[in-house]
């Protein structure tokens, strides 16, 4: 990726990641998990200096405390472990930021990580294979986007392990992310600080 390029992307992650703080942040306080982020749910309205972005379609909303014995539909190749085993009791807030976080990886690369033509090792692979590197991402994004999409690395299909392990994995993955997008866009800010320290 060419510098100029490089930069204005980086540009853009923060632009959006900045945009999106007050609106996660309010569905945090509300108890309220999208469980659908995807690109055609986020409207970018840009002019010349910046740009808006709004969240759309709550079809798939799930309000933190109410029941859970419900089967959720989910964009497999942005949904986090704990949404596409239905663990709606699990969901929370970083289950939104991780599929945030999976929607910047294409961003940046345009395309997908972990896709396969057979659905159920697409399944397999979203659920036990941690975010790639890639050489479209620029230097110093890649650890943001790891954390902001971990999940535990189960040893074998979860259908294989007990209730309390998947539970156990589950929440480790869960709480290696970030708390919130403060957190990521100050990792952001370093980033880019660095860069521009070292220049480039």
């Amino acid at each position: 990726m060419e510098k100029s390029t490089e930069k204005k992307s980086i540009a853009i992650f923060e632009g959006i990641i900045k945009e999106l703080i007050p609106i996660f942040n309010h569905l945090k306080e509300n108890n309220v998990v999208h469980c659908d982020i995807k690109p055609s749910n986020l409207l970018i309205d840009k002019n010349q200096n910046s740009f808006k972005v709004a969240l759309i379609d709550f079809g798939l909303a799930h309000r933190i405390g109410e029941p859970t014995n419900r089967k959720t539909l989910f964009a497999l190749g942005y949904a986090a472990p704990e949404l596409i085993l239905n663990r709606l009791d699990l969901v929370d807030h970083r289950t939104d930021q991780f599929a945030l976080g999976i929607l910047i990886w294409k961003l940046f690369t345009g395309q997908l990580p972990l896709v396969h033509p057979n659905p159920s090792i697409y399944t397999n692979l979203q659920l036990t294979h941690p975010l790639p590197d890639h050489s479209s991402l620029p230097k110093g994004i890649f650890p943001i986007l790891s954390k902001i999409c971990s999940k535990h690395v189960f040893r074998t299909a979860p259908n294989l392990l007990s209730h309390e392990e998947v539970e156990l994995s589950l929440k480790n993955g869960i709480e290696s992310r970030y708390d919130d997008l403060n957190q990521l866009l100050d990792e952001l800010n370093a980033v880019h600080d660095k860069r521009n320290w070292f220049g480039f």
